[in-house]
């Protein structure tokens, strides 16, 4: 996932990687603050401390700044932009692993973004306007996917049928619980189902905003990633920019589960906040019917 040797034969590739140079040499980034919080509890990201391999540290950089850039190499097309909040996510998620989530090989995110490069169809940069998700190949391992259906699991033998019917139990209330609860109400959640001393467990993740399943299993290695391109759109001069929501391993046979059912990401209206329950239910249906494997139980609440 680095760039070729010197003298080595580039691949073609349909986007160059424009780092920001201001952070050159990034490597690792802070949340710094929060906006106030929404009706569900939930806080957005407002501004983050972006650390870089020399010791400097840039304070309180505005979340939406640009820290990657994909863009088109041979053909008109919307550059994608990576800011510094989504960079924060996937560093601290899909290398650091501070939270339950699939994992990338390279801990680097210039070559991780180098890599992407490489193999992103063209067809990612096309000018419309739906949400997006792409399943990208590459030609060895890029990381670990850990998120497997729950009936994967039982079939496999992971997890047994009781333990599919006490979730199936608790499915509504999880539901309602990550569309309604407080921290407390969820946290109470958690300890009740894990009383039960099921494979399966729950875990609040995304700073104890959301209750998911989880599995003590291997993740599976993969050759595959996920990118999915948010819908928002920023026009600067005649440049359509379109911006990175989310860039994780996957799974071909993994459709993936979209976003996590936390009020805040499925927001309709956001003059009056009111929320799409259409597309918050089939996030939460998606979410309690998956689960999400780890090493150990350690840190879950009983």
């Amino acid at each position: 996932m680095t760039e070729p040797l010197p003298g080595a034969i580039a691949p073609m590739r349909n986007f160059d990687v424009v780092p920001n140079p201001e952070f050159e040499g990034l490597e690792r980034i802070e949340p710094a603050s929060f906006s106030e919080p929404r009706e569900d509890g939930s806080r957005r990201i407002t501004e983050v401390d972006v650390h870089l391999q020399d010791g400097t540290v840039h304070a309180g950089v505005w979340a939406g700044k640009t820290a990657f850039e994909l863009r088109p190499t041979t053909y008109d097309g919307a550059t994608i932009v990576l800011t510094v909040e989504r960079a924060h996510h996937i560093l601290s998620i899909h290398v650091d692993g501070e939270d339950s989530g699939s994992t990338f090989v390279d801990g680097d995110l210039h070559a991780i973004m180098t890599a992407l490069s490489l193999a992103l169809p063209r067809e990612a940069s096309t000018l419309n306007y739906g949400s997006e998700a792409f399943k990208i190949g590459f030609e060895s391992q890029v990381g670990w996917d850990n998120l497997r259906s729950i009936e994967d699991l039982v079939a496999d033998g992971v997890i047994t049928e009781c333990d599919q019917n006490l979730l199936d139990e608790y499915r509504r209330e999880i539901i309602r619980q990550n569309l309604k609860g407080d921290t407390s109400d969820k946290q109470n959640l958690v300890q009740r189902f894990n009383r039960k001393h099921s494979a399966i467990f729950l875990r609040l993740v995304r700073a104890g905003q959301v209750v998911v399943p989880h599995v003590v299993a291997e993740p599976t290695p993969t050759e595959t990633a996920t990118l999915a391109v948010s819908t928002r759109w920023r026009y600067l001069g005649r440049q359509s920019l379109k911006y990175i929501h989310s860039y994780y391993p996957s799974r071909i046979a993994n459709s993936g589960v979209g976003k996590h059912p936390i009020p805040g990401e499925h927001i309709k209206d956001k003059k009056t906040g009111s929320i799409d329950m259409g597309s918050f239910n089939a996030s939460a249906w998606k979410w309690s019917t998956h689960a999400l494997l780890v090493p150990n139980r350690d840190g879950t609440e009983f």
